[in-house]
């Protein structure tokens, strides 16, 4: 991405998950600020997963370079892989029920719930689904 250049915006269907490489990004959410993301941060991974639509506002705040994952190829491929694909699905369940959790009674997900995670949150999920 350029300097300058938008990811995604809040409300648009998302269809590929990200993975920062170079550079940096600015997320924003619902006005809660500016929060700077660096390589190795995890966007919209939950697109992998179940539909989404982006939480907040992505772009880069310099020249960056992205890994894209397109979900609907990213599936098609695992398909191909049986035995890896029986691990991957425990760990989609899990996920899913995870972001589950953070449903409030109406379905709507709650305030902190963002297109960011990071892989502390996602071991934490993990972690606490199994106690």
């Amino acid at each position: 991405l350029a300097s300058h250049d938008i990811l995604f915006v809040a409300g648009e269907v998302a269809n590929h998950a990200y993975f920062i490489t170079q550079g940096q990004l600015d997320y924003t959410y619902k006005g809660t600020g500016l929060e700077i993301l660096r390589p190795i941060t995890w966007l919209c991974e939950a697109v992998l997963w179940t539909p989404w639509v982006h939480r907040g506002v992505a772009f880069a705040s310099v020249e960056s370079e992205l890994l894209s994952i397109d979900s609907e190829a990213f599936r098609a491929a695992l398909s191909h892989y049986t035995f890896e694909a029986a691990f991957v699905k425990v760990y989609a369940q899990l996920f899913v029920q995870w972001l589950n959790t953070r449903s409030t009674v109406d379905d709507d997900l709650t305030d902190n719930l963002t297109d960011i995670f990071t892989e502390d949150l996602v071991e934490q999920a993990m972690i606490g689904l199994h106690r």
